[in-house]
C-alpha cells in the first residue's frame, strides 16, 4: 500500500510540475508600445466580425508606454484593432493562433516602422499592407492622368496597360 501511495504522490507531482514549468499553452500575451501612448492612457483590443467592429479588450498604458493584454484563454482569429482613449484606431493586426507578441511602431507612420516579435503572421501582414501601398502609390498619379483622358483615347490605353501591368 506505501508503493502505491508513493508512486501515485510521485506521478501527481511529476505532472503539477511539467505543466507548471510548460507554461500554459492557452491564453494570450500582447505587448504594444508606439511613442504615442501615455502612462495611464486606456486603450482598446477590437475585432471584425462581419461589417461590425467589437471590443474584445481594454488595458492601460503602464510606466514604460507599453500596454500588455494579457489573459488565460485565447481571442478569437482575425483582423484586430488597436484602439486609444477609445476613440482613434491607430493600426490593425492580425490575432494569429500563437498570441504571444509583441508589436513596436513609431506614431509618425505606423504600418512603414512597424517591428514585430513572435508573430510570422502579422510579418506576412505588415509586409503585404506595405506592398500594396507602394503599389498604390504607383498606380495613383497614372489613375489621376487616366481620369484626366477621354475613353477610347489611345493614351487612356497605355495607361490602363501599365495600371494593369503595375
Amino acid at each position: 500500500m506505501n508503493k502505491y501511495l508513493t508512486k501515485t504522490i510521485t506521478a501527481i507531482l511529476f505532472l503539477a510540475s511539467a505543466v507548471a514549468f510548460a507554461g500554459n499553452p492557452e491564453g494570450y500575451n500582447i505587448k504594444i508600445k508606439t511613442n504615442s501612448l501615455k502612462e495611464g492612457m486606456q486603450c482598446i483590443l477590437a475585432f471584425y466580425n462581419w461589417d461590425k467592429e467589437y471590443i474584445k479588450d481594454s488595458a492601460k498604458v503602464n510606466s514604460k508606454g507599453e500596454v500588455i493584454f494579457s489573459g488565460k484563454e485565447k481571442y478569437e482569429e482575425g483582423i484586430y484593432s488597436f484602439v486609444l482613449n477609445g476613440k482613434n484606431k491607430l493600426f490593425e493586426f492580425v490575432m494569429d493562433a500563437e498570441q504571444n507578441f509583441s508589436l513596436e511602431a513609431d506614431s509618425t507612420d505606423y504600418m512603414k516602422t512597424m517591428k514585430i516579435k513572435g508573430s510570422q503572421e502579422n510579418k506576412f501582414f505588415y509586409d503585404y499592407q506595405n506592398f500594396m501601398a507602394a503599389k498604390h502609390n504607383e498606380i495613383e498619379p497614372l489613375q489621376n492622368k487616366a481620369n484626366a483622358l477621354k475613353k477610347g483615347s489611345d493614351s487612356l490605353k497605355l495607361l490602363s496597360d501599365k495600371m494593369t501591368a503595375i
